[in-house]
């Protein structure tokens, strides 16, 4: 079995010279991806890793998590189209719903029922994936050379690494995990095979 570790971020350097140790940093401890998280008082999550990318020519990079409350999906793809590009199709991406009702009033946004939330999600990644595979991203598992068989039990296995509550637990205690978990396996679903095969571009997940 293969795994990759990975960093989260979460300082605000003050100059470049120190973004670029850090990032120099974690490919020196021999980690997989550098990940910035999507909160109000740190860095915006996309812009540095086009920095970092040029600091390291191994390491992917990913955003743990993109809150989808602050993002408009079709703004949202066009900047991601873009640091993919320049991050050499190195880009991870993961969705989530927004937790933190701080930053909502921060940023003047309603903060809505986790229902309402969720449902946004729900519409904004398929919306995403779209709007990124017509500009030639590859979106889907098959296309990024990942299997079916290598994943189906990763989510059994993430109920019981994670220390989070998730919408996987959610989906255990409403009934509904094996029919979600079938459900993305089904012929069709997202792990089902994609007409095209490759490497490199943006990951997406929801989270």
């Amino acid at each position: 079995m293969t795994f990759r570790t990975g960093i989260v971020i979460r300082s605000t350097p003050a100059t470049r010279a120190e973004w670029d140790d850090e990032v120099r940093r974690v490919d020196d401890l021999g980690h997989d991806v550098l990940l910035i998280p999507d909160h109000l008082g740190l860095w915006p999550p996309l812009s540095p890793l086009v920095a970092a990318a040029y600091v390291s020519d191994r390491l992917r990079f990913g955003v743990q998590v993109l809150n989808n409350e602050f993002w408009n999906p079709v703004l949202l793809a066009r900047e991601v189209e873009a640091v993919d590009v320049l991050t050499g199709q190195r880009l991870e991406l993961g969705f989530g719903a927004g937790h933190a009702q701080v930053e909502f009033e921060m940023a003047g946004i309603p903060y809505d029922p986790p229902g309402a939330r969720i449902d946004r999600l729900a519409a904004a990644v398929p919306r995403v994936r779209e709007l990124l595979a017509a500009a030639g991203c590859p979106t889907r598992p098959s296309e990024l050379g990942l299997t079916a068989s290598a994943f189906r039990d990763t989510y059994h296995r993430a109920r019981m690494i994670r220390r989070r509550y998730t919408v996987l637990d959610l989906a255990a205690e409403t009934g509904t995990f094996d029919e979600l978990v079938d459900e993305l396996f089904a012929p069709g679903g997202f792990w089902a095979d994609g007409a095209r095969s490759g490497a490199g571009g943006p990951r997406m997940w929801r989270g």
